[in-house]
């Protein structure tokens, strides 16, 4: 089973590093651009960043896989294999599904552009406040987003149209115009400061470059397996799925699993993930609007449907909607000053939306499972 470039998730993560807890100033750096190999991709490329500062570009290096083997910084231990995660789990029949993972050591290289030599003093002495050099340490966590085979879940008896499953996420393919199943696991690599270094010994120079080498150490997704052991499928990584991407720079799950967003009376059937606002929203200067129409194949919507809203680590419960059933479509209307102010979509900020329906009968939960961490 092929997964998209594990690796942009790594990189896409970088901006949440510096954006959310090393800088914490979202609009501090004007512009992001990775390269992996010959490919580049940027996010929120705009024209009028292409003359700001400063400018953050990060270089993937060969990532060193170190299976079975343990750093002096961690506490040996005596299990044999800690690395599964238990990522799905199937309340209606109580099966598990795991991810096995092996730690890896990804080198990037990182390149700030600063306009002034202060500048760029600044800025290094702010990288070298959270990020000590030579040290392993712990400093943030993100989300990534893993596809999952139907097929796979099937095999394991994971019915997604008629079970109720934790952790399980849906998006529309927009080249195949397939469905993908995902599960959410959040990260928190460990970060060494290999090398920093500010370039400012010539001023007439038009920018001024900070540049930092660093070492994540995190775990590298292996393969899926059931709680009997018996059925296991390889995950394979599609390198040349390079850009486009997303992740969350907060615990998705965790925010579910506190806000209850199951429970006896009602329960969640349905989870779609949204990168793109342009796939879902039509926006003017004044009224912003959210169109959801799937294909009745796949969700056929009921009036006793409610919905909720998940973005910016926040959610939106029961949000006022307009059905309009013979279409199999259901619309959903905010002032767009609103809009602007509340929700905030990109490649660090997916949009979930919730397809709540009733459910009379009770399920059971094991709530000391934790799933996806």
């Amino acid at each position: 089973m092929f997964i998209h470039n594990f690796y942009s998730d790594l990189l896409i993560s970088t901006r949440v590093l510096f954006d959310n807890y090393i800088f914490q100033y979202p609009n501090y750096i004007k512009k992001y651009e990775f390269n992996y190999g010959n490919r580049v991709f940027q996010l929120d490329p705009e024209y009028k960043t292409n003359y700001e500062f400063p400018v953050i570009l990060v270089n993937l290096n060969n990532p060193t896989p170190t299976f079975g083997q343990r750093y002096e910084t961690l506490k040996p231990i005596q299990l044999p294999n800690v690395n599964h995660t238990p990522v799905l789990y199937n309340l209606t029949n109580n099966k598990i599904l795991y991810v096995q993972e092996e730690q890896t050591n990804v080198s990037l290289s990182v390149t700030i552009n600063c306009e002034s030599q202060f500048q760029a003093r600044e800025i290094e002495h702010v990288l070298l406040r959270y990020l000590p050099l030579n040290k392993f340490i712990n400093l943030y966590s993100f989300t990534s987003f893993l596809e999952i085979s139907n097929t796979f879940l099937n095999k394991n008896f994971f019915d997604i149209n008629n079970h109720k499953i934790l952790n399980l996420f849906d998006k529309m393919d927009n080249n195949t115009g397939e469905i993908e199943h995902f599960f959410s696991i959040q990260y928190s690599p460990l970060l060494r400061n290999e090398s920093l270094t500010a370039n400012i010994t010539d001023s007439t120079q038009r920018s001024f470059q900070v540049t930092l080498e660093l070492t994540f150490n995190i775990q590298l997704p292996i393969f899926l397996f059931d709680d009997t052991n018996t059925n296991i499928e390889a995950i394979n990584i599609n390198l040349g799925n390079f850009g486009g991407e997303f992740i969350s720079d907060y615990p998705v799950l965790k925010l579910i699993r506190d806000k209850e967003t199951y429970d006896d009376t009602r329960t969640v059937k349905k989870q779609l993930l949204f990168s793109d606002p342009g796939e879902i929203i039509e926006q003017d200067e004044h009224l912003t609007r959210i169109v959801f129409k799937p294909d009745p194949e796949f969700l056929e919507l009921y009036d006793s449907y409610t919905y909720n809203f998940i973005n910016n680590n926040r959610i939106f419960k029961n949000v006022e909607h307009e059905f309009i059933e013979q279409e199999n479509k259901v619309i959903f209307d905010f002032p767009t000053t609103y809009f602007d102010e509340t929700f905030k979509i990109d490649y660090t900020k997916p949009f979930i939306l919730q397809i709540v329906e009733p459910f009379p009968t009770k399920s059971s939960c094991r709530n000391n499972i934790e799933i996806g961490t």
